[in-house]
């Protein structure tokens, strides 16, 4: 991988050899205590600003400083919602997913995000 936002499952696998799940009603599901799946293949993002920092609020709250990325769309981005349709656990969120990563070319702008 030539670097950017890699999925969690992504070391798993090159560290361990563990297969990554690339089962999307898994990834937008998460685990029972809401965080990523260790075998996650995929990286999440929303369509909306507000969630994205909603996010970065509950999963980074122990920074200082966060970013929240702007990112051009790839053909390895799903749309949860419009996928999984009635099944889309977190309809609020509006969330994409990214299979396999976003690499840095596809980052094109930044929000940083400041506490205190």
């Amino acid at each position: 991988h030539s670097g950017g936002l890699i999925p969690r499952g992504h070391n798993e696998y090159f560290d361990r050899g563990t297969q990554m799940n690339i089962n999307l009603y898994d990834h937008a599901r998460g685990t029972q205590t809401g965080f990523v799946r260790y075998d996650d293949g995929y990286v999440s993002t929303s369509l909306s600003l507000r969630s994205a920092h909603l996010a970065g609020q509950s999963i980074l709250s122990g920074y200082s400083t966060y970013y929240i990325y702007v990112i051009a769309t790839a053909p390895n981005m799903f749309n949860v919602n419009d996928v999984l349709g009635v099944y889309s656990p977190h309809p609020y969120e509006q969330e994409v997913s990214a299979l396999g990563g976003i690499p840095y070319s596809q980052i094109y702008g930044w929000y940083r995000v400041n506490f205190g």
